[in-house]
């Protein structure tokens, strides 16, 4: 069932928080931006100019790019993990820093896996139709943030947040196309509107995490495993 009042609670609540504190998250998505953008720039000047590729055929900046594009998806991973972990902390009123953005980092192999993982999966339901690909990439959008609490399997973890959010798929879905337009709209004049509609996407992710998983609330007597001392038991979860 669509659940209406909460998804306008939670955009409500997200726009709220994103207007009286965007920081540390605005500057946390900056950082990122600039960092992929810095390897997608770099990567475009390698493949013109040591692969000798025509930079005047788009096939072929096309056909040499899929190594780069996969170098960059393997980069922003821990980093998207970062950015939704600090978006949770944030809604849920727990000091955030920029420098929780790196913590992913020390989990970053199972974090890869899962977001090659979905967008393999989303790509082969794109191809085959539409739907399967929107429905896949909609149940797979909080496997990364759900395995820094889950830990264990990264396949496991995705099969079941895909599991939990598939009970509230229209939720998610309107959710994101609601703020994936919002995103869109606000880069038109000059990106300023980003300032406030990324910071916003992810406490909006963070608030639907809350009403997704409840268990994984904050207690105030967990330490987040990134962040946990190496003497901890591996399977400890991510909580703050």
């Amino acid at each position: 069932m669509f659940k209406l009042d909460l998804l306008a609670d939670t955009l409500k609540q997200s726009f709220l928080l994103a207007r009286s504190s965007i920081q540390p998250m605005l500057g946390a998505a900056t950082l990122v931006l600039a960092i992929l953008f810095g390897v997608a720039l770099l990567g475009y000047q390698l493949i013109v100019e040591y692969w000798g590729v025509d930079p005047n055929s788009e096939q072929a900046i096309n056909d040499a790019s899929f190594p780069l594009q996969l170098v960059i998806l393997i980069i922003a991973a821990p980093f998207e993990a970062g950015l939704a972990y600090m978006g949770w902390r944030k809604v849920n009123q727990l000091p955030t820093t920029l420098g929780q953005l790196f913590g992913p980092w020390a989990i970053a192999t199972p974090l890869i896996v899962i977001a090659i993982s979905s967008s393999m999966l989303a790509n082969l339901g794109l191809s085959l139709f539409l739907l399967p690909g929107l429905y896949l990439m909609a149940v797979l959008s909080f496997a990364n943030l759900y395995y820094l609490f889950r830990r264990g399997s990264p396949l496991k973890a995705m099969w079941e947040s895909a599991l939990v959010v598939h009970q509230n798929l229209l939720l998610i879905m309107v959710f994101h196309v609601v703020m994936g337009s919002l995103i869109v709209v606000s880069a038109v004049p000059f990106g300023l509107g980003l300032i406030l509609t990324i910071p916003m996407y992810f406490y909006g992710k963070g608030l639907l995490f809350n009403q997704l998983f409840p268990n994984y609330k904050p207690n105030g007597s967990d330490t987040p495993a990134a962040e946990a001392s190496p003497s901890q038991d591996k399977s400890s979860s991510f909580e703050a």
